[in-house]
């Protein structure tokens, strides 16, 4: 079955890559790899010929949660028994005939066997949780399991869902059948297991609720959302922008053309927008400095100080009518920074190695001063 699904989406499971897309979907569907391991070690397979990203083929796999029971089980069964014909033979039970070979190959590795043992010991399941009868028993159970269930599942949906289905025009019935699929997944998904039956019960109220929740949220937030995050703005935050406006939000100040939210993006507000981020950043970078430090990264900064223009003046550095400013574009930077030193009054080669030490931090800050 695994294999025949692998080739219906365009893989061929004899080539390097379907071997390794088959390995990474038992591993995923036994439970030892989670979500983000199998997109993760997906992007080095070729999934062109599919159409589909790594995640959709993780979901897609999921959707199977009912037919896919056989190959977890399967896998857990292999990992769990000797490598021996015995175990072969037995294996053929669960999975179709074209998957045995597959599974061989796989399951050769004393590695990667080692990796699904171990998840089975770490969720305390033995050898007789894993049989192929304890597979049907457990299926058996569904209804009994689900009946428990069907009574919260129709509170949530009918109490919490109403205005859903009456603002997307959706009837009540099908949101009903949509949280009963999640639940019918849950379950699949949390086989085998040796939980009692009150553990899960409560596991399947929870994911009824859970999946109530995500719904409402994925309905709802895009329609209060006034802006959307976009691109990264360069300083650990987001850039956003407006979705939709009211007659009201044209207007934000007097004047139409520097406040107006149509002039967001204009020259002039780009501009401030930048001067105030390096404030931000500037003022970030000095406050763990105070006193002689801190007037140092200032005058280099760019920031005015008229006793350092008129020390320069006094030593005939600069003429009337120039500053600090002036001086430091004149002459070479060694020689403003031993200016500098004299005028704080520090010794030089302390002075040197206290402006190595931030370097990083201020050719950094001086690409917004």
């Amino acid at each position: 079955m695994l294999v025949n699904y692998i080739q219906s989406i365009g893989i061929d499971p004899n080539s390097p890559d379907g071997k390794r897309l088959l390995e990474e979907c038992i591993l995923c569907m036994a439970g030892v790899n989670t979500a983000f391991d199998f997109q993760h070690n997906v992007k080095t397979i070729d999934l062109k010929p599919t159409g589909m990203s790594g995640k959709d083929l993780r979901l897609k796999l999921m959707e199977h949660s009912y037919f896919t029971l056989n190959v977890k089980y399967a896998a857990l069964f292999m990992g769990m028994s000797p490598t021996n014909a015995d175990t072969y033979n037995k294996v053929q039970a669960y999975i179709c005939t074209e998957d045995v070979p597959i599974f061989r190959e796989v399951f050769a590795r004393r590695k990667l066997k080692s990796r699904v043992k171990q998840h089975c010991i770490n969720r305390h399941l033995g050898l007789p949780d894993i049989t192929l009868h304890h597979m049907r028993v457990q299926k058996d159970l569904f209804d009994f399991h689900i009946a428990k269930v069907k009574k919260h599942i129709k509170f949530k949906v009918y109490k919490q869902m109403r205005f859903i289905s009456k603002a997307e025009n959706i009837p009540l019935d099908d949101l009903h059948s949509e949280v009963t699929l999640r639940v019918i997944r849950a379950y699949y998904q949390l086989l085998p297991t040796r939980q009692s039956s009150d553990y899960i019960t409560n596991y399947l109220r929870s994911s009824a609720s859970k999946c109530v929740v995500n719904m409402i949220k994925a309905y709802t937030t895009a329609k209060r959302g006034r802006m959307v995050k976009g691109a990264a703005d360069g300083y650990g935050g987001n850039e956003f922008f407006l979705v939709c406006e009211s007659e009201n939000q044209h207007k934000a100040g007097a004047d139409d053309a520097e406040y107006s939210y149509e002039g967001l993006s204009n020259a002039v507000s780009t501009e401030e927008t930048r001067h105030v981020d390096s404030a931000i950043l500037f003022e970030r970078l000095l406050s763990p400095y105070v006193g002689r430090k801190r007037a140092a990264l200032e005058i280099l900064a760019g920031q005015n100080d008229d006793g350092f223009s008129a020390y320069l003046r006094k030593k005939k550095s600069i003429k009337e009518g120039d500053d600090h400013a002036d001086y430091q574009r004149r002459v070479a930077h060694t020689t403003f920074l031993n200016s500098l030193a004299d005028y704080l009054g520090v010794i030089r080669e302390a002075f040197m190695k206290f402006i190595s030490s931030i370097g990083d931090k201020l050719v950094a800050h001086r690409e917004f001063a």
